[in-house]
């Protein structure tokens, strides 16, 4: 039983719900509402349900907006980037597929 509650505990915690801010939870009021508006008194569904939907995306879940941390920061002014192996490699390779 213990496990199971480490379980949940867990995948609370790694969910948005635990992290979400008062502004998020606004902005899903109002995603309802534009769902609601949309479906049903069909004011403008083709418009009102892609906004709806990515606005509860965004908000349920803030960190699909994260940039990736795949490349080092920008360079100052005047500075070199260093490039990396990794960088390279996929430079290479996307050459190479695209060289037909």
């Amino acid at each position: 039983m213990s496990y199971f509650m480490e379980t949940m505990d867990n995948l609370l915690h790694q969910t948005a719900f635990f992290n979400l801010t008062v502004g998020n939870f606004i902005m899903i009021l109002v995603a309802c509402v534009f769902l609601y508006l949309a479906i049903a008194k069909g004011f403008e569904p083709l418009l009102l349900v892609p906004i709806a939907f990515g606005m509860l995306l965004v908000n349920i879940y803030p960190d699909i907006f994260a940039e990736p941390e795949v490349f080092p920061e920008e360079p100052a002014k005047g500075e070199e980037m260093e490039i990396t192996q990794e960088m390279e490699d996929a430079a290479n390779a996307y050459f190479e597929a695209h060289e037909q």
